[in-house]
């Protein structure tokens, strides 16, 4: 389950420094990890503190634990593949690439690997958007394989993922955490894991809010403990603005 424990002062401290490159005020931080230790209840940054951010910040929340918010700590893959690796205050890591978690340590029932993401859609949907282009001329389907742990065992189990994708035809209005309104466009991912001894054949439907080149918001399926996940952007990372 992803949470935030009590040495999250320590872990995000250090990233905030380390990411910024200034001191931060405490007085912000301090509020905020007051609010991420009231466990079970969703983490949400207070209005003061979600202005003073300096970091990029994501929110995560499944189906099987709370909102929590994760903060950027790598960045790799360039403007061809670019990946996000983000890290929460118990140390748990997820990598994303283009709003999908395609990565993870530390996260029980959660994909440790993702292959062929060079060929993922979302790369070509973002790109178009980022130029102003027709989104519907992307690759609309996708052939992958997830990597999990086994119940029990660090043997790792590989399953076949095929999914096909659908551009809505109109735009949707999305409030931001930080209250800016955007104009972002769906995209539906409809898929199905193939048969496995983990938990059978699962069919899923994902979904991702793409706004000036990034995905903004997305709800994806991560395993039967988990159900869905839900990421939003809190602050973007600089090096994806257009």
């Amino acid at each position: 389950m992803l949470k935030l424990n009590r040495v999250i002062p320590l872990v995000v401290l250090s990233s905030l420094l380390t990411l910024s490159g200034c001191s931060v005020r405490v007085s912000n931080f301090m509020e905020m990890a007051e609010t991420a230790f009231s466990e079970p209840e969703d983490f949400v940054f207070t209005e003061r503190a979600l202005n003073d951010l300096t970091y990029a910040t994501v929110y995560v929340k499944t189906e099987s634990s709370p909102q929590i918010a994760a903060i950027l700590n790598k960045v790799s893959g360039g403007d061809i593949q670019p990946q996000r690796n983000w890290v929460s205050g118990s140390r748990e890591v997820i990598v994303t690439q283009r709003g999908r978690i395609v990565a993870s340590s530390g996260l029980a029932a959660f994909p440790r690997h993702i292959s062929n993401t060079h060929a993922d859609p979302l790369l070509c949907f973002t790109e178009k958007m980022r130029f102003q282009q027709d989104l519907t001329t992307c690759p609309m389907t996708w052939e992958r394989e997830a990597e999990f742990l086994g119940h029990g065992t660090l043997q790792a189990q590989r399953i076949a993922v095929s999914s096909s994708f659908s551009v809505a035809s109109t735009t949707q209005t999305y409030i931001h955490p930080d209250g800016t309104e955007l104009d972002v466009i769906e995209i539906t991912e409809q898929g199905i894991y193939a048969d496995n001894a983990l938990f059978g054949p699962q069919s899923f439907t994902n979904t991702f809010w793409l706004a000036n080149g990034r995905t903004v918001k997305s709800e994806q399926w991560l395993s039967q403990q988990h159900g869905y996940a839900s990421l939003a952007e809190v602050k973007p990372y600089s090096g994806d603005l257009y």
